[in-house]
């Protein structure tokens, strides 16, 4: 079943409706991701997903602070909280992102998707009633441009791709996890 905004089961038509917008779009934006996902401001009891980012070092410790160059671990975990099975839609078969921040600031450092390349078809993603899943990426430190990051404090995020990511990876979604601040020592 896939939702609507409102929480209803979505009709057959429908979707194929929005499947043949999604393509129309796509064609105009370049592939640019998405997903739709009702309920993101409580529209019906709440957000349907709810999302959070563990970071372990590397000895896959739950931790918050790393030695330079050492390998961390991000581990996104997304939980389907509704009794109802939910098919997110994505543009791409891009499903999720991870970014790394200087803390307090807006200037990502680190993107995990930049500079690679996906397959340009839509793609779904099923969430069984309660079902979590957990999406894991290792970053060795190092910036987009390959270049080693200097200790300090910074801040991570996880996310399954939704409409507003690519533009600002810090709009708050609920497909998209809470900060998570880290130090480099």
């Amino acid at each position: 079943m896939r939702i609507d905004a409102t929480g209803r089961p979505t009709p057959w038509y429908l979707v194929a409706g929005r499947i043949f917008v999604l393509g129309a779009i796509w064609t105009f934006t370049a592939g640019a991701t998405s997903c739709s996902v009702g309920g993101d401001d409580g529209e019906f009891g709440g957000p349907t997903f709810v999302t959070d980012l563990t970071l372990r070092n590397s000895a896959g410790t739950v931790a918050s602070e790393f030695s330079p160059g050492e390998t961390i671990t991000l581990e996104l975990t997304v939980r389907n909280r509704s009794d109802l099975e939910a098919v997110l839609e994505f543009t791409s078969g891009q499903q999720s992102d991870f970014v790394v921040l200087d803390s307090g600031t807006t200037r990502v450092r680190w993107k995990w998707s930049h500079g690679k390349a996906f397959t340009q078809a839509t793609t779904d993603l099923v969430f069984a009633p309660d079902q979590t899943r957990t999406i894991t990426v290792q970053w060795d430190q190092r910036d987009n441009d390959g270049l080693a990051i200097a200790p300090g404090n910074y801040e991570a995020r996880g996310v399954l791709i939704f409409g507003r990511f690519a533009s600002d990876p810090l709009f708050p979604h609920q497909l998209g996890s809470p900060l998570r601040r880290f130090t480099i020592r």
